[in-house]
């Protein structure tokens, strides 16, 4: 109970200092006090997606986590958001820094996102189990000075009922082996589905995909991809998604979406049909360096290909100049010939060992019309 209360004190403390800190916004924008975009520069809401999350009492559980962070501004500037740790109660510090930059119009209020994947292992899991509940919190501030103090907030950990499914980990991938494939028109390509799983339950989903022509990028469902299987025990289970369609030119992107999850929440890839054309030009890296140190402030910059649409960055391990033998682990999609990497990407590279790169360019139809040598990171 000590846990439980501490954290209600320290609720209260911190709902006490946001409201402080919108006082103190709101005063020093009628004052016009500071002239520096840093100055001017305030975090005013953060909210975690979900708020609350169910634990597997007896053994490890993945919870995938979106940070929803506001910053006000009325000067433009850009900055890294940034939490160097979290505590859950009970159970102590769980996970490490994450972060992402931004970069903020000055218009007002903008609102960024972080992504984490928290992993409450099998004694943590026990101690919530025997409380009844936990809470999982972290506090977000720009990296630097700025003015009043960090904000918090928190996700609720409750343990499953004794014997209810729970999922470990959902991951997608196309059967070619990656996250992103390309294929000619007509191929055969599906995406596969793997989910480790505790207890006993039904498990219920669709497959949804978004492709050339769909208004705003909505999503549908395939024909014949409802999926409903009875779990049972701790294991992993495979499933295999219809054939995607390849008989039109373009980018396409698939998921699962598993029943009572938001699709805010679920893993997303992507695969181009159309003949590839990359022998037209070859294009080339800026930055980073070869051997060149990664983290979230670093650029990426590429040279701009004419009649490009889109960029992809991939990254393989023990890479070569042709990848033609090398696992793919991670990529970064980008509209532009510039990007930084999200804390998702970011957190696939590390414990590969040697880590190549490279661009691939795409036109308005999904063909590959340029793409780079590999570059070695460090």
């Amino acid at each position: 109970m000590t846990h439980l209360f501490s954290w209600h004190i320290t609720h209260s403390l911190a709902s006490l200092r946001n409201a402080m800190l919108t006082v103190a916004l709101a005063i020093l924008l009628i004052c016009g006090v500071g002239s520096s975009a840093q100055a001017q520069l305030f975090i005013t809401n953060l909210t975690a997606q979900p708020n609350s999350a169910s634990v597997n009492p007896t053994g490890a559980t993945s919870i995938a986590i979106r940070w929803r962070i506001e910053v006000f501004s009325t000067t433009p500037g850009s900055g890294v958001l940034t939490s160097p740790f979290g505590t859950i109660i009970p159970g102590g510090t769980l996970g490490g820094v994450v972060n992402r930059s931004f970069s903020h119009s000055g218009s007002g209020a903008e609102t960024f996102t972080v992504m984490e994947n928290l992993m409450v292992n099998r004694s943590v899991a026990a101690q919530i189990a025997g409380a009844g509940n936990g809470f999982f919190s972290r506090e977000f501030q720009v990296a630097g000075a700025f003015p009043g103090s960090p904000l918090p907030a928190t996700v609720t950990l409750t343990p499953s009922p004794s014997g209810q499914l729970s999922f470990h980990n959902i991951a997608l991938r196309f059967d070619t082996g990656g996250q992103f494939a390309r294929v000619d028109g007509s191929a055969a390509l599906s995406a596969h589905l793997d989910v480790a799983t505790n207890g006993r339950g039904i498990f219920r989903g669709h497959w949804e995909i978004s492709g050339p022509g769909s208004a705003g990028g909505s999503f549908r469902r395939l024909p014949g991809s409802q999926v409903v299987k009875m779990l049972s025990g701790a294991g992993r289970t495979h499933f295999e998604s219809p054939a995607l369609p390849t008989a039109r030119a373009g980018i396409y992107r698939v998921r699962f979406l598993q029943n009572g999850v938001s699709s805010d929440d679920v893993q997303t890839i992507t695969y181009s049909v159309g003949p590839d054309r990359r022998r037209n030009h070859t294009l080339q890296l800026l930055t980073p360096s070869v051997n060149a140190g990664v983290d979230s402030t670093t650029v990426f910059r590429w040279e701009n290909i004419t009649n490009a649409t889109r960029y992809r960055v991939e990254f393989y391990t023990n890479g070569t100049t042709d990848f033609t033998s090398h696992r793919q682990i991670a990529a970064h999609d980008s509209p532009s010939p510039t990007a930084q990497l999200r804390s998702f990407t970011l957190s696939r590279l590390p414990g590969h060992g040697q880590i190549w790169w490279r661009v691939v360019a795409f036109d308005g139809d999904g063909n590959a019309i340029s793409a780079s040598p590999g570059r070695r990171l460090q």
